[in-house]
């Protein structure tokens, strides 16, 4: 069990940081498996489904942030340490950080795409629902024959947020 401790005032920063190096590497390990999972659903068009996991990405995240602060000065740190007790955990940590940030860019692409697309099917919706409403309709008089109305107005609002 690797551990940064508190053992001197004039260490970096990093080592004065108190957390189990392969409790964060699993921690980290579960939030890319959340993500993956997360990727498939959206992928899928299952968007339902992905609430519960965007719960557990967040407590994920946090305990890791809580446990580490930022990833990117340790992955550093432990890049550069010679640390027999540190370097017996490090590739392991310096895999599942890499293996993250794959998942979390592929997690991001998806997440954009489905954005779009959302975007684009809302704009096609509100462009059809103009021009049907801008069409000549066509009613009935109280004698029966088809009366010819102006141009209609569109039927209601829409919201083109998302």
């Amino acid at each position: 069990m690797t551990e940064f401790a508190d053992d001197d005032q004039g260490q970096d920063a990093l080592t004065q940081l108190s957390f189990d190096l392969r409790e964060v590497t699993e921690l980290i390990d579960r939030l890319t498996a959340v993500l993956d999972e997360e990727t498939a659903l959206i992928d899928e068009g299952r968007i339902a489904e992905i609430e519960p996991l965007q719960v557990e990405k967040n407590r994920l995240s946090a305990a890791i942030r809580q446990a580490t602060g930022s990833l990117e000065p340790i992955i550093d740190f432990l890049y550069e340490t010679d640390d027999p007790e540190i370097a017996a955990d490090r590739d392991d940590m310096i895999d599942a950080v890499l293996m993250l940030k794959d998942a979390s860019e592929q997690n991001e692409r998806v997440i954009r795409a489905a954005l779009r697309a959302t975007s684009r099917l809302v704009s096609a919706l509100v462009h059809t629902a103009r021009n049907v409403a801008a069409e000549d309709s066509r009613a009935y008089t109280a004698a029966g024959s088809v009366a010819k109305n102006a141009p209609g107005t569109a039927m209601g609002a829409v919201d083109h947020s998302l």
